[in-house]
C-alpha cells in the first residue's frame, strides 16, 4: 500500500463515518423537536398535530429508502 492508497482509505473511512453521524443526527432530531413543535407555546403559527408529527418522523426513513 502506497501513500495514495492510504489517503484514499482515510477519505473513504471519514466519509462513511460522517454519513453515519448525519443519519443518526437527522433521525434523532425529531425526538426533542416534536415536543417543542406540539407544545402550545410553539414559534410556529399553529401547533403540529399528531398526523403531521407522524409525517415528520417518517420522512427521514422514507428518504433513506429512496437512496
Amino acid at each position: 500500500m502506497g501513500v495514495s492508497a492510504n489517503i484514499r482509505q482515510y477519505i473513504i473511512v471519514i466519509s462513511v463515518n460522517l454519513t453515519s453521524i448525519g443519519m443518526g443526527m437527522s433521525q434523532s432530531w425529531t425526538s426533542p423537536m416534536l415536543v417543542k413543535l406540539m407544545h402550545e407555546d410553539t414559534q410556529l403559527s399553529e401547533r403540529v398535530n399528531e398526523d403531521q408529527a407522524s409525517w415528520i418522523v417518517s420522512i427521514g426513513f422514507l428518504s433513506s429508502i429512496a437512496c
